[in-house]
């Protein structure tokens, strides 16, 4: 029932399957026992969506629902879902823009091979990730390539290091510096007021490194990010 509320608030349909990409083990799991396919949503939603569960490797949200036609996002926890958003118009994104590059597509094949959610995969997949991304590879070539991105164990990063250099994800394109707002609803104990919490964010690197779970949230779509919040008991 939860994920048909959630699609309905999120992308305005209600659908039974969860609007993110479920981690490579469960989806194939469902897959093959089931027969049930997990997708995520195939169009821009007018909001978007984010999840602790992201930042803990269960999920993966899609472009389409990180980046909305309005600067407005449901937060998911583990226990009910909070509110972010902004009124800088330059967080919005035009919908003609939001498609998957080649770095994204590389992430997207790379995870569906991360059988454990922790980043890396063995050499041995990296053959067939190569050929899903369209590279034409020798065995010989492979092993180089192997080799270059770390041996036995290749992580995401030197993965997409050693295949695409010069290449970007579109941070380029996010602001130095914004202004947003988070609102959960819950009420503060002796006062009773439910207030917003405003937070000044800038693209730099993190002083608190994810201490609050509301900024491990944020850094699965804005990465490097820091934020000063008006208040220390921001909560999602």
């Amino acid at each position: 029932m939860i994920e048909l509320v959630l699609n309905f608030q999120v992308h305005g349909r209600i659908l039974f399957q969860l609007a993110i990409v479920c981690a490579s083990w469960l989806s194939m799991f469902l897959s093959f026992h089931t027969g049930m396919l997990l997708q995520g949503v195939r169009e821009q939603s007018d909001i978007g969506y984010l999840t602790i569960l992201e930042a803990l490797h269960y999920v993966n949200v899609g472009t389409f629902l990180k980046s909305p036609r309005y600067p407005i996002w449901l937060i998911g926890s583990e226990t009910h879902f909070s509110v972010v958003f902004s009124v800088d118009n330059r967080l919005a994104v035009d919908a003609s823009l939001v498609d998957e590059n080649v770095v994204d597509k590389a992430k997207r094949v790379f995870l569906a091979k991360d059988g454990t959610g922790g980043g890396f995969i063995s050499a041995a997949d990296l053959p067939g990730v190569l050929a899903e991304l369209g590279f034409d590879k020798s065995p010989a070539d492979v092993a180089s390539l192997a080799a270059r991105m770390g041996g036995d164990i290749i992580l995401l990063t030197q993965f997409l290091d050693v295949l695409y250099p010069n290449a970007t994800d579109g941070s380029a394109d996010v602001p130095s510096d914004f202004v947003i707002y988070h609102y959960n609803g819950i009420a503060s104990p002796g006062t009773g007021a439910v207030t917003y919490a405003r937070g000044v964010a800038k693209t730099v690197s993190p002083r608190d490194f994810g201490t609050l779970p509301i900024m491990k949230v944020l850094r699965t779509k804005w990465n490097p990010l820091d934020c000063e919040w008006d208040r220390d008991d921001v909560k999602i």
